[in-house]
């Protein structure tokens, strides 16, 4: 689907809703399956085809759907659910924070459930890899990272920021080679093929109010919108809501090519991992091979 800026619900307003992650889930398989990596040639077709997607990612903390959709405190969310793609039953896999990240990027908790440390990495295949190997641009957005290109930070926690949160930095492939330039505290001004996005502490909903995250969102998606983007923004858990693992959280795909509907379908994280694999054309992995794809 090609994106352009569509109409958005821009009034502010105000909620006091919010909290930390807690509990834990049964654990996922330890390993995802091997994917092999496309041919070269079909890579660069992909990559300098017309038609190829452009896809940006925004995972936000810590709030169940209720707080957010129709939600006086977050009119513009509200309003992207309201003219693109509400994805109305939507779930975290597990708690805490961490291994739902990696279950969106890796197609897998790989046993980390109850687990927030993200060190070590992970030695895994995962979707920052595919795309490497395939030859599709991407990049990774960490408001307030402490590192930057050719300094490489793993630092688990600074002023305002979670490594935990930035799903790329929990993969060896990414924080142990010269990918982890891709990710950058500064906000790219041109989209890559496909954009993962992890806002601050507070800009994340983690220690401020839903309305700030709002805010923020409304004052970056109609960027990534008017560039052709599908913007996808969800939560990584329904804080205190344990439905399904991970709680029910708010989860809209906005863009031009998307006309407004909900859908009742049953997905979570791993369905985000299987909608953009397809997207992309890239192999499928671990449980994002039988969840019911976003469709993008």
């Amino acid at each position: 689907m090609v994106a352009i800026l569509v109409g958005l619900v821009l009034a502010g307003g105000a909620s006091a809703c919010g909290g930390g992650s807690g509990g834990s889930s049964s654990p996922s398989p330890t390993s995802s399956p091997p994917s092999p990596p496309p041919s070269t040639a079909a890579s660069s077709t992909r990559q300098s085809a017309p038609g190829v997607p452009k896809i940006v990612v925004v995972f936000m903390e810590n709030q169940n759907y209720a707080n957010i959709e129709g939600n006086s405190c977050c009119p513009y969310e509200t309003g992207l659910a309201g003219r693109g793609l509400l994805l109305s039953n939507f779930y975290g896999v597990t708690y805490p924070s961490r291994p739902n990240y990696l279950a969106f990027a890796g197609g897998s908790t790989f046993g980390q459930s109850g687990n927030d440390n993200p060190l070590p990495v992970i030695s895994a295949d995962n979707l920052f890899q595919q795309l490497s190997t395939a030859g599709i641009s991407w990049a990774a957005w960490a408001e307030d990272y402490p590192g930057g290109r050719g300094n490489c930070s793993l630092t688990p926690t600074a002023p305002n920021y979670a490594m935990r949160h930035v799903a790329p930095l929990l993969f060896a492939d990414v924080a142990n080679s010269s990918l982890c330039d891709n990710v950058s505290a500064t906000e790219p001004q041109t989209l890559p093929s496909f954009l993962w996005v992890t806002p601050n502490m507070c800009n994340d909903d983690h220690d401020c109010d839903p309305a700030t995250g709002d805010q923020w969102l409304a004052a970056h998606v109609p960027a990534w919108l008017s560039q052709g983007a599908e913007v996808f923004i969800t939560y990584d858990t329904g804080n205190p809501d344990h439905t399904h693992g991970g709680g029910h959280v708010f989860a809209v795909v906005a863009g031009q090519g998307i006309a407004h509907r909900v859908d009742g379908t049953l997905m979570n994280h791993y369905s985000a991992l299987a909608g953009i694999e397809r997207a992309f054309h890239l192999p499928l992995l671990g449980s994002a091979a039988t969840a019911a794809p976003v469709p993008f």
